[in-house]
């Protein structure tokens, strides 16, 4: 009998040790990082007792270069939470304040059974309303502003409306906007602003209805981000979280940078909290700690950082207008600064597949204002270059341009242009003219293609990169694609005439991004060396002091004389003066463009194309440099000529009308 209670008080002994050294290890020794799972019980003890609402992800913000935000949207909100069906509160001031009936505030308190945003407001949420509403001192209720978690519809106006004739009745009717209401707006506002006080959903037929208007300046947006391939997007993925942090701790709740400047910049823009609204609640449910809610967000007054770009928004927003205008379907727009380089504005298409990213076979997510592709004649460009510096061309020289590019008859009497000199067939696009003169120039030096695209900048990748900290090759831009002009062959097979001919007009192997033709008509407008295109100006501290400055980098510092810039610059002004020149088109915009059309075959019998114009302007003092292409177009397609067209003309009315 001894022995048998002498074996259950060891047991039980055993047991009392047991349990309380896991009561032990539960509260002192691993409360933060328990089990083989490292669950963090403090976090899941709160989040019991706890309901929340999301303010940001707590990442760091990527803003333009006039500090208004890009990487995210922020509006003003009204939060709630489901405790108010619990209690009386004065539902009826909110009504009064927000415009939203009772009967529709209680209806979504009782379909929600988490914190949510107040939907159908009526009345503009203003400072002073929003400090209206939160002087209630209803618990579970606030106002403020919050991230948009889902990007919703928006209408978005230019002020320099107000200095121009466009149908604001029908924007009256569509958005039951009031007119006087959108004509004072207008006049608030100095800077691209998102109309207020919409009283119609704005579903895809909506969106769709007021950009067919085709008004400059106005445009709705759907459900995607500006500048969302530059930016790039955010999200919960562990494998790729513990690539980049391996000594953070994972956490399901937080968000990484997937891909653009959000992942290439994820060292300074992470953040392991979210700042969010938190209303402790008991058992019952009920509100405790004095009924408030509380705002918890990261305590450092260094962090988050701040990734100040160069792009501008406004001018952003006009250039993704002019693309879809214009029905860029697959393509890209590039515009840089050209005084710095910078890069002012960079447009991919299509839009991303929010529903069903990176999934196989999606495209959506691929920035092809940095993929490499074929440029056509835009390379005769390079040609040129090398051609006056070379002095390979004879004074009136003469072009026999009723031969194809190898020297043969040419059978398409559209692409028979009789005896054309050096600047004519610049103008007119002639191929043999450039491939005699790439002959030419592969006879003196089989490096000659090479030496001149990195003169002039086309040589990529052309973005910046640079020691940052611990990097010593840091670079702004992600999968920016290397240019390629010889491919898989021996230097000596370059001499071979086919080679060397068709090379010299743009197809066979060539293959350079928007970005580097972009960079390379900067340099022409510019002269002197080429740079290298930055998009990050700097990363700020909290409190807005600078952590780090990226400087302007040259790209090379071999560079073309000024009298062979002047003559280049001349000869791609011809293009659009010379009536039979194939940017003829553009000599009526209000800016004075310089430019080189191309066209590449990617397929002669599905007949596909590549469609390039690239350019700078205003001609006299250049201010911009651009590259605009459609991918895998149609030979008579004119997506390109309309989307270049859109994007001066909008331009031109921001820099005109908008100051």
């Amino acid at each position: 009998m001894q022995k048998r209670m002498l074996g259950v008080l060891t047991i039980f002994s055993i047991s009392f040790f047991i349990l309380a050294y896991r009561l032990f290890d539960i509260s002192i020794l691993n409360q933060k990082h328990f089990g083989s799972k490292q669950v963090n019980l403090i976090e899941r003890s709160v989040a019991q007792r706890s309901k929340q609402f999301r303010i940001d992800n707590g990442r760091g913000k990527i803003v333009d270069v006039n500090n208004q935000i890009l990487s995210a949207e922020y509006s003003p909100k009204v939060i709630l939470f489901p405790i108010l069906n619990e209690v009386n509160w004065p539902i009826d001031k909110l009504s009064t304040i927000t415009g939203v009936a009772q009967s529709d505030i209680q209806r979504q308190l009782k379909e929600n059974k988490e914190s949510f945003v107040l939907q159908n407001i009526k009345n503009e949420l203003t400072p002073d309303k929003i400090d209206e509403i939160n002087l209630l001192h209803v618990p579970g209720l606030i106002s403020m502003v919050s991230e948009d978690n889902i990007q919703s519809p928006k209408v978005v106006l230019f002020p320099f409306l107000k200095n121009t004739k466009w149908p604001i009745d029908k924007l009256s009717t569509i958005t039951g906007v009031a007119k006087a209401d959108i004509e004072n707006q207008l006049v608030e506002h100095k800077q691209s602003f998102t109309l207020q006080n919409i009283k119609t959903n704005l579903t895809p037929s909506i969106v769709q209805e007021i950009n067919s208007l085709g008004v400059p300046g106005l445009i709705s947006i759907n459900n995607n981000q500006i500048a969302e391939h530059l930016i790039g997007t955010t999200g919960e993925n562990e494998e790729l979280f513990k690539e980049i942090h391996p000594n953070e701790k994972y956490d399901r709740k937080v968000e990484i940078g997937v891909s653009g400047l959000q992942k290439k910049f994820e060292g300074f823009l992470f953040s392991d909290r979210a700042s969010n609204l938190i209303l402790h609640v008991d058992n019952l449910g009920k509100p405790m700690f004095g009924n408030e809610v509380k705002y918890a967000k990261a305590s450092n007054p260094f962090y988050p950082v701040t990734l100040q770009t160069t792009i501008n928004k406004d001018i952003q927003i006009l250039l993704e207008q002019a693309a879809d205008q214009a029905k860029l379907q697959k393509g890209a727009i590039v515009l840089l600064d050209v005084k710095t380089n910078k890069l002012v504005g960079m447009v991919s298409r299509p839009l991303m597949n929010q529903t069903d990213l990176y999934h196989q076979g999606d495209i959506s997510a691929n920035n092809y204002a940095l993929e490499s592709a074929t440029p056509g004649s835009v390379f005769k460009t390079v040609i040129a270059a090398a051609a006056i510096d070379q002095k390979v061309v004879t004074q009136n020289e003469k072009f026999n341009c009723n031969l194809t590019v190898r020297g043969n008859n040419q059978t398409d009497p559209k692409k028979r242009f009789g005896s054309l000199s050096f600047e004519q067939s610049l103008d007119q696009s002639c191929n043999f003219t450039f491939g005699e003169l790439g002959q030419r120039l592969i006879s003196k030096n089989d490096d000659m293609y090479d030496v001149y695209a990195k003169k002039l900048g086309l040589y990529g990748p052309v973005g910046w990169d640079g020691p940052v900290y611990h990097d010593s090759a840091f670079k702004q831009f992600q999968n920016e694609y290397p240019a390629v002009i010889w491919k898989d062959i021996q230097k000596g097979t370059r001499l071979r005439e086919s080679r060397a001919r068709n090379t010299a007009i743009g197809q066979l192997n060539v293959k350079v991004s928007p970005m580097a033709v972009a960079n390379m008509m900067s340099t022409i407008a510019r002269g002197g060396s080429p740079k290298q295109v930055k998009v990050v100006n700097s990363v700020k501290y909290k409190n807005g002091t600078d952590m780090y400055t990226f400087n302007d980098n040259t790209l090379s510092e071999d560079y073309l004389n000024p009298e062979t810039m002047d003559k280049l610059r001349e000869m791609l002004r011809g293009v659009v003066t010379d009536p039979k020149g194939t940017g003829h088109d553009y000599n009526t915009l209000p800016y004075e463009i310089a430019g080189k059309s191309g066209t590449a075959q990617l397929d002669e019998v599905k007949a596909k194309y590549n469609k390039w114009f690239a350019g700078f302007f205003p001609y006299s003092n250049p201010k911009y440099a651009f590259a605009v292409v459609g991918l895998d177009v149609n030979s008579d397609f004119a997506v390109v000529k309309d989307t270049v067209k859109k994007m001066v003309n909008n331009l031109y009315l921001y820099e005109t009308k908008n100051h």
